[in-house]
C-alpha cells in the first residue's frame, strides 16, 4: 500500500491512545515483531519516531480483519465512512475530521521542514 516514502499520516502527529509498540502490536495479532514492522513499512499501519516503531491500533485491526476498503479509506485520512467510524467507536477513540487532520498534519510537516530542512513524509 506504500511506496517506501510514509505517505501515509498514520500516527501523525502521534496519539499514544491510537498507537501500540511494536511488540504489543505483535502480541495482539499473534506474529513476531519483524512481521508487524514489515507491515507497518508495506502497508503503512504504522511509523517509525526515531527509533522506535508505533503502530495504529486501528490500522493493525483493519489489516487483520481483512478490510481492505476501510484500511484505504483510513490511510487517506477519511474519517467520515462509517466502517472507519466504527473501529474508532470499538477502541473508543476521538475521530477527528478529516479537514482538522489535515490541518494537524501540514502543521506538523511544515514544523518538520524547519528544523531538518527535509520532506519527512513524502509530498
Amino acid at each position: 500500500m506504500t511506496d517506501g516514502h510514509d505517505r501515509y499520516f498514520v500516527l501523525t502527529p502521534l496519539d499514544r491512545a491510537e498507537a501500540l509498540t511494536l511488540q504489543a502490536a505483535a502480541d495482539r495479532s499473534r506474529k513476531v515483531a519483524g512481521t508487524i514492522r514489515n507491515w507497518c513499512e508495506s502497508e503503512g499501519i504504522g511509523r517509525r519516531v526515531g527509533s522506535k516503531w508505533y503502530v495504529s491500533k486501528l490500522a493493525l485491526e483493519m489489516y487483520l480483519d481483512g478490510e481492505e476498503d476501510a484500511l484505504a479509506r483510513y490511510l487517506r485520512e477519511d474519517r467520515e465512512s462509517k466502517d472507519v467510524i466504527a473501529y474508532f467507536k470499538r477502541f473508543g477513540l476521538f475521530c477527528a475530521k478529516a479537514s482538522e487532520l489535515s490541518i494537524a498534519n501540514r502543521h506538523y510537516t511544515e514544523a518538520a521542514d524547519r528544523v531538518c530542512g527535509c520532506r519527512l513524509f513524502g509530498a
